[in-house]
């Protein structure tokens, strides 16, 4: 009987066993299915997304594409506020490991192949990307007051693995519960109904900065040999490599706000003071502009970063202005506005439209392309469907304020 029994038991044995292995394989599986939906339809999700946070939020935020509070971006018939004079200020995430494992914790289980570990743990084994950790700026709280003229960002400092571990669960998510459970964010969710949008410190909400350029005075000569002037804009088609906004149309430069000379264990007084210099917004628009346009690498090291002086990128830019700042709905990270205006007769990049396409060619991220700055092709781009929201709140905001921002700019239509 004894021996009977012990054959009776073993198939229930080999099932416990193999049951976790098989539930691993099958929240793999899931988890690769998700990925592949997320990077096929991530414009479509954040309109899901926008739509429910609208709703859930009516009356504390708006926007089309990006969601913001009402005085988070430049209002109409205001002065503009140059990129530079924006005022940062430093604050200490206090409990922050302790915030960001009740996020984690909140998750769905089935989302994961491996629950108990963080995103980044899952993405490294199962997605094969390239993941770089890196000191990386958190927002805490941002003001902008268009009549004084005054904006105020104030910042957490982390790194970038925080923000990948709290803010890229939100967008599995949603894939997640519009492929396997049929139904939109709601009441239901667990991470977005628990964890609000508008609450900065229930998750390391990192902060991007996105530049229009433009370039004014550039020389064009027509087929009957009549040489013009015209104000153009660039424009990045994003190519499959990048991790972001893929086979996109955006602005460019575009990146993360990440200091070059400081990091989380520097002491209170560095971090200020670095705040005040190098490590300002117009840091990163010139990282970015000598990278992305011009081909220059800069490492995340100060004597790399002071070689760009020669590119003379602090002239160049000189005109840079901010524009507003709003929430990526479908991960929830923000996103800063700009607008950078060059002087072609003086930039360095050339004054024709050959001499300045042969300088910006772009790399293996995408192609970079001339457009004529007119208020009928920033609202045809703004419409796009392949436009990130980044790219189309900018041109909204310039398209709904167009006259007096261009008088501002200098960019008129010309001829």
């Amino acid at each position: 009987m004894m021996i009977i029994g012990i054959i009776a038991i073993i198939p229930v044995i080999s099932l416990l066993i193999t049951r976790p292995k098989r539930k691993f394989e099958e929240r793999k599986k899931r988890f690769k299915e998700l990925d592949e939906k997320l990077m096929g339809q991530s414009i479509r999700y954040e309109k899901i997304v926008r739509d429910w946070y609208k709703s859930a939020l009516k009356g504390k935020i708006e926007g089309d594409y990006l969601l913001y509070k009402p005085n988070w971006v430049h209002q109409q018939g205001a002065k503009l506020i140059r990129l530079e004079d924006v005022k940062i200020n430093y604050h200490t995430c206090l409990d922050r490991d302790k915030k960001f494992k009740k996020l984690q914790n909140s998750l769905s289980k089935f989302i994961f192949p491996e629950p108990k570990e963080s995103f980044i743990e899952n993405a490294k084994y199962l997605q094969q990307k390239n993941y770089f950790n890196k000191p990386t700026f958190s927002l805490k709280d941002f003001e902008m007051d268009c009549e004084k003229g005054e904006a105020i960002l104030d910042v957490y400092l982390g790194d970038y693995y925080d923000f990948l571990n709290t803010c890229m669960p939100f967008q599995y998510e949603t894939v997640f519960e519009d492929l396997c459970l049929r139904r939109k964010p709601s009441d239901k969710s667990p991470l977005r109904s628990k964890f609000s949008l508008l609450d900065t410190e229930n998750r390391f909400v990192s902060i991007g900065i996105s530049t229009l350029v433009v370039i004014r005075n550039i020389k064009d000569k027509q087929k009957n040999r009549k040489i013009t002037q015209k104000n153009m804009f660039l424009l990045h088609t994003r190519s499959s490599k990048v991790s972001t906004s893929v086979n996109q149309i955006h602005v460019v430069p575009s990146g993360s706000y990440q200091p070059v000379t400081i990091n989380s264990e520097s002491n209170q007084e560095e971090i200020k003071k670095a705040l005040e210099s190098v490590e300002n917004l117009m840091s990163t628009v010139e990282r970015e502009f000598a990278e992305e346009i011009l081909g220059v690498y800069v490492a995340n090291q100060l004597s790399d970063y002071k070689s760009l002086e020669k590119y003379k990128l602090k002239t160049m830019l000189k005109e840079t202005y901010l524009i507003g700042l709003g929430f990526y709905p479908l991960d929830t990270h923000i996103d800063i506005f700009s607008i950078s205006i060059i002087d072609a007769n003086s930039s360095g990049l050339g004054n024709t439209v050959n001499e300045i396409e042969y300088k910006i060619k772009g790399n293996d991220e995408g192609d970079i392309k001339l457009h004529e700055f007119s208020k009928e092709n920033l609202t045809e781009f703004m419409n796009n469907a392949n436009a990130t929201p980044s790219l189309s709140s900018i041109l909204k905001i310039i398209v709904k304020d167009f006259e007096n921002l261009t008088n501002q700019l200098n960019v008129g239509n010309r001829v």
